[in-house]
């Protein structure tokens, strides 16, 4: 009945509503910065590549909002970008996140946060949404002081099966 961007924009509303009152926690601002990465990732075939990328992350929107913008060659073909934003749910008590990918893919999603300081670590799970269908994802992120450690992994059969997607490196 609603197509993609109707279900976009109807997630964009619901989670504005949710940050408004609410400021990002401390370990959520912490991630911001410039970062240069290197890594792996499956391309376009399902074969694992040699990935680079570059990721800025920071707050935005009168501080309710984390941006980030990431721009990846992967198997030495540029093309690879996404936009992704996180919010505060303060009544979930969670973080809330939102992707949009080059090529028309989105994803949304969901974290409990973590204890502020070194080695914070945040499992998201997502509801991703492709040419391929609909179909879970799961992000795994380690914050340190100057290096952020980030892996991911798909299930494309809904959940039976996980394949890792990528993992990388951030230095500051």
């Amino acid at each position: 009945m609603f197509g993609p961007s109707a279900r976009i924009l109807s997630a964009l509303i619901v989670m504005t509503g949710l940050a408004v009152a609410e400021p990002l926690p401390a370990e959520v601002k912490a991630m911001t910065g410039t970062f240069t990465c290197t890594g792996h990732s499956l391309n376009g075939e399902m074969k694992w590549v040699d990935m680079t990328a570059h990721l800025e992350i920071a707050v935005a929107l009168d501080g309710s909002w984390l941006h980030e913008t990431l721009t990846a060659v992967k198997g030495g073909e540029a093309g690879h970008a996404y936009e992704r934003y996180t919010t505060f749910d303060p009544t979930a008590k969670k973080l809330r996140r939102m992707m949009m990918v080059a090529g028309g893919d989105w994803y949304l999603g969901e974290a409990a946060t973590c204890p502020p300081g070194k080695g914070c670590k945040t499992d998201w799970t997502y509801t991703a949404h492709n040419a391929m269908g609909e179909f879970p994802f799961k992000d795994h992120v380690e914050l340190g002081d100057k290096l952020m450690k980030a892996w991911g992994e798909l299930a494309i059969d809904q959940g039976k099966t996980w394949t890792k997607a990528y993992d990388m490196v951030c230095k500051r």
